[in-house]
């Protein structure tokens, strides 16, 4: 049975040194939703990404010069269970973790000489996830089982890898998914099997997706559309 999880956010920024600020995001999303976050370079994608993950996950600022200010609030069967404020570092380490992060360079990583099964079982061990998982669930989830699941993932490809990264992150068994730029460095057809795989996400409703990426039009055509869309540029306001 899957949980009821939904999670407001209300003006969230993150400013660097106090002097500049990625611009403010409201969202309100529910478990299966997809938000995407665009904007062109320097607009702060990856920065509000990361903010938003030490929030729900407790994870550490990078370099230690952001701030994180704004609203956020996760309800669990309608129970408020995290609140933001507090200050990030008052937050104790075995508070529930909720989100997990998949960032450009794939971290968790892909490991070339490991099979897809193999690098999910890994991913969830590093993560300390409970053995009653179900590793080959995220490779079907990602469309990767049972063809896939005892290929090394050198011999893949590009899109392959990439969908490879997002069971590993499922795997964390965290309701809400991070994904920065999924798309990058992939040729057309490995774009067109992520965005699938996202799709499929979406109606799977199991997890809330927050997804970074310069481009608009790949996530906009008929069956890959993201009804939700947050828009960093200076010429454009939230939608």
């Amino acid at each position: 049975m899957l949980i009821k999880l939904a999670i407001e956010i209300e003006s969230l920024s993150v400013s660097y040194e106090e002097e500049s600020s990625t611009l403010p995001l409201t969202a309100r999303l529910s478990l299966g939703d997809q938000l995407l976050l665009t904007g062109g370079n320097a607009s702060g994608k990856t920065t509000l990404l990361r903010g938003l993950h030490s929030i729900l996950a407790g994870a550490p600022l990078p370099g230690g010069t952001l701030a994180v200010s704004g609203l956020v609030r996760v309800f669990q069967e309608g129970e408020l269970v995290l609140s933001f404020p507090p200050a990030i570092d008052s937050i104790t380490s075995n508070r529930p973790k909720f989100s997990a992060l998949l960032k450009r360079d794939s971290t968790p990583p892909v490991h070339l000489s490991l099979t897809a099964l193999e690098n999910v079982r890994l991913a969830a061990a590093s993560l300390a996830v409970g053995a009653d998982r179900n590793d080959s669930g995220y490779l079907d989830l990602v469309g990767l089982a049972p063809r896939l699941a005892h290929q090394k993932a050198a011999v893949m490809s590009g899109g392959e890898r990439a969908k490879l990264a997002l069971a590993a992150i499922l795997a964390s068994g965290r309701p809400i998914l991070l994904i920065d730029e999924p798309l990058v460095g992939l040729d057309a057809s490995s774009r067109e099997s992520v965005l699938m795989t996202l799709a499929h996400l979406r109606s799977d409703k199991r997890v809330t997706t927050i997804i970074a990426d310069q481009l608009e039009t790949p996530y906009s055509g008929e069956g890959s559309k993201i009804h939700h869309c947050a828009f960093l540029s200076k010429e454009r306001s939230n939608e």
